[in-house]
């Protein structure tokens, strides 16, 4: 059998300094078509720019939907109620042997006099925590017409179950004047 000799290292053809030209013209191309092209795009986007300008101009100022601007001004309203003051004093009427598990406090005014709506519900060890909870609630200066809604003996948790309405008085608020 005969040996067969394979080599493997190029043998260079041509002129070094033609290549290197090459190269040099290729990457001149390159950057020209580069530059081109980011010259192209920034004239489209002026172009875009100011035919939304134009398109902006012709239509005119936005008309709003005045039952959205409406419900939009009510919503602002809610949040910046002081919930706080609700809760705080809601914590300071502690009564051993009641538990408040539920506050449901209504963000919209519910008279004219800017007071709120609020339940709460709860259980308690045994009825008379319960009316000792609901006379310190009624004696509070930010809660009125204060009413026990319901109560029932639960006999699986062996206590009783409550629930109380109230309107809410936001002490920032002058009476007779919403905020």
């Amino acid at each position: 059998m005969r040996k067969v000799e394979l080599d493997f290292a190029r043998k260079p053809s041509g002129h070094p300094i033609l290549g290197g030209v090459v190269a040099a013209l290729g990457l001149i191309a390159i950057l020209t078509a580069s530059w081109r092209q980011t010259d192209l795009e920034a004239k489209l986007a002026r172009i875009d720019g100011q035919r939304l300008r134009q398109n902006n101009a012709q239509v005119g100022p936005a008309r709003v939907d005045p039952q959205a601007e409406t419900r939009a001004r009510e919503l602002s309203t809610q949040f910046r109620r002081p919930w706080e003051a609700l809760f705080s004093q809601l914590e300071k009427t502690d009564v051993k042997g009641v538990q408040l598990s539920q506050v449901l406090p209504q963000a919209v005014e519910s008279t004219e006099s800017g007071q709120r709506r609020v339940l709460l519900g709860g259980e308690a060890e045994d009825t008379a925590p319960l009316y000792e909870y609901l006379r310190r609630l009624r004696d509070q200066s930010e809660l009125q017409q204060v009413h026990l809604l319901q109560q029932r003996w639960d006999e699986q948790g062996n206590v009783v179950r409550f629930q109380i309405a109230a309107q809410w008085t936001d002490p920032q608020v002058p009476a007779g004047g919403a905020q």
